[in-house]
This record gives C-alpha cells, structure tokens and sequence, in this order.
C-alpha cells in the first residue's frame, strides 16, 4: 500500500477514535460543572442589618464554599465577616455572612453573590439592598449575649436571626453569627421597623430566634431580655 495512503488511512482511524472521546469527556467534565454550580448555588439569600450606611447578606450553600459579595457599582469585594484578611479567600462554608460598611445613605447597592468566583445573580437580575437615611440622633447601643451549646466542629460560626418578637414582628431582619465556641450577641438599638424607626423592647420581652450551623443544623431559640 502506498505510504501516502496508509498515513491518510490512520489519520482517519485515529479521528473516528478521539472524536467521540473528546465528546463524550467534554459532556461529562460540563454536566460535572453544572452539578458542582447547583451545589455551590446560594440559597435563602436575604438582606439584614440594614442601615444608613451598611447591610448584610446572609445565605446558604450545599457545597462548603467560599462566599463573597461584589457591588456591581465599583466592584468592590467584600468577604465573610467571620475571616481575616489573611485567609478570607481560603475558608469555606455552608454558612455565609457578608457584611458591606461605609456606604453613602439612601442609596441602592445592586450586587452579586461570588461562590467559588462563580457570579450568582436573582435570576436575571442584579441582587440589591437600600441602605437608610441617617438617623437623626445616635440610640446608645443595648447588646444581648447568648451561647449556643456546641459539639467540637459542629454547631460553631451559626448563622443567628431574629424572627420575631413579643408583640413586636414587624421589624427589619437582624442576624449575626457565632463564634466557634457557640457565644453570639445582638444590639438590640440596631433593630427598627418597615418605617425605619427603632424598636423599643423592655425587660421580659421574648425573643425569637433561629440558627443554622455548619454542620446543618437547624434550631429555634428562645431569649428573654433581662
């Protein structure tokens, strides 16, 4: 056989071959990915500790992850509030809470949420929060404290958010977070309602909490201010 058609007829061969395996890799690595972006996607994405010049977001993932927020605006980068500098872009979690400081007043932030440098949008849309108008007189701060009873690397670095409270529901969302050793605290003058009002609560008020831990756990928690 001439050596010009041998080479030709191997080519052909080794197309018929590799053809349909890089297809079939190709498939298989992207369904991967889209698996791995239905695990790493946030959920339960919700804006808390609004002010005149900062908020929160809080969400959640199944994949432990590495969760950041970007202002679409300046894309500024904002990491957990849990982390240092030093090692914010190494930790992950199931758990987020990312908090956005020194913003101007009466202002709309869209955003998105980062997880594992992938974007995540509200469907087609940017995320946004509004911050608030500056208060016209400062509230002297009034802090709660609580603990969580943890097991070693279980129920540490919670998720924590008011829901409710006694005779008073219509308040804007609040969360903060614990610490590994399950100790966690709210300011109870950083609360106000739908008006932008603050929320005045007295001595034996009940309030509501919920808690979502790393390790998944799911609890309600009661606290009676003192």
């Amino acid at each position: 056989m001439n050596k010009k058609i041998l080479i030709v007829v191997i080519v052909v061969l080794l197309l018929i071959a590799v053809v349909p395996l890089s297809y079939f890799l190709l498939k298989s690595n992207t369904e991967n990915r889209i698996k791995a972006d239905v695990n790493n996607s946030p959920k339960e994405v919700e804006v808390s500790n609004l002010g005149d010049s900062s908020f929160t977001v809080t969400w959640y993932t199944d994949n432990k992850t590495v969760g950041k927020i970007k202002l679409v605006d300046d894309l500024k980068v904002y990491y957990d509030d849990r982390d240092l500098p030093s090692n914010a872009d190494n930790v992950k979690r199931n758990t987020h809470i990312v908090s956005m400081k020194s913003l101007s007043s009466l202002k709309d932030y869209p955003f998105v949420i980062l997880s594992e440098d992938v974007e995540y949008k509200n469907g087609t849309s940017n995320y946004t929060a509004k911050t608030l108008s500056t208060k016209k007189s400062l509230t002297s701060p009034k802090p709660i404290y609580g603990s969580l009873k943890v097991d070693k690397g279980s129920s540490g670095g919670a998720i924590i958010k008011i829901v409710s409270g006694k005779n008073k529901d219509d308040f804007l969302p609040i969360a903060t977070f614990s610490t590994e050793n399950g100790s966690y605290t709210f300011d109870l003058s950083n609360i106000i309602d739908s008006t932008g009002e603050s929320v005045n609560f007295q001595t034996g008020d009940v309030l509501n909490l919920e808690m979502k831990a790393e390790d998944k756990k799911v609890g309600l928690i009661k606290v009676t201010i003192e």
